[in-house]
């Protein structure tokens, strides 16, 4: 393993009364990391769990890309999707529960020793620093309506599915729900909020693993008032960063 990451969600207030609809889920496996996000839609009864199943499922079937995320075929990344799909298919079968009641967004990357992929279907986003820089591979969806967008149960879910590949090595993965967006990104520049995620990075350990310290430190920012005060929204962060043994 040559990654240490960590992760934190919030209840916002808008979902007072519970529970959080995002999840996040992260796993590292020698030079390569995987990291998910997904924000169960607040209309759908369980939208909570179709967020813990597209997350499972998609770390589950990311297994196919770890060889070399941003050579993946797109017969490839389209297993993946499906997978993913599936699996909210069936817990809502398992259920007897229309699928939409399960509605979730994702945000999933897979990064390799020197390449990176980006699979998101709906809003939220992934940051990548590349040499010293943050990115934004794929920007969230835009919509004339706020807080509209894709999920995967939608219809149209599999035509919607925005994909960025990455040929460069990447130190630093973060992703995040849409709670978060209009805090760490810029709309009019298209940009990371650089300062942010450098201090998120820094505070992470130099030990590989989980690094409960960090997430813990990553709770209070999600619980501070410059976040709550800007958002009323569920908040989900995770990220990972390369170590040392990763070079």
């Amino acid at each position: 393993m040559a990654w240490t990451f960590a992760s934190a969600t919030r209840l916002g207030t808008v979902h007072s009364s519970g529970p959080c609809q995002d999840f996040a889920a992260c796993m590292a496996k020698g030079n390569s990391f995987v990291a998910v996000v997904a924000d169960g839609a607040g209309s759908a009864e369980f939208g909570a769990e179709g967020a813990e199943t597209v997350c499972k499922a998609f770390l589950d079937a990311s297994k196919k890309l770890l060889r070399n995320p941003a050579k993946a075929k797109d017969a490839t990344i389209k297993d993946v999707v499906v997978s993913v799909i599936t699996a909210v298919e069936a817990r809502a079968k398992s259920k007897r529960k229309p699928v939409a009641s399960f509605s979730s967004t994702m945000v999933g990357v897979v990064v390799g020793s020197n390449t990176a992929l980006v699979v998101q279907i709906g809003d939220g986003a992934a940051v990548l620093e590349v040499d010293g820089q943050f990115h934004v591979p794929v920007w969230p969806n835009d919509s004339e309506f706020l807080n509209a967008t894709c999920f995967v149960t939608s219809p149209a879910a599999r035509e919607h599915v925005a994909v960025a590949r990455i040929d460069r090595r990447v130190d630093t993965v973060a992703a995040f729900s849409d709670g978060l967006q209009l805090l760490v990104l810029d709309g009019k520049t298209r940009t990371a909020h650089e300062p942010f995620f450098a201090s998120v990075r820094n505070n992470l350990a130099t030990l590989e693993g989980h690094d409960e310290r960090a997430s813990d430190w990553l709770g209070s920012v999600l619980a501070s008032n410059p976040v709550t005060s800007r958002t009323d929204d569920d908040t989900c962060l995770v990220i990972g960063r390369r170590t040392r043994g990763g070079q």
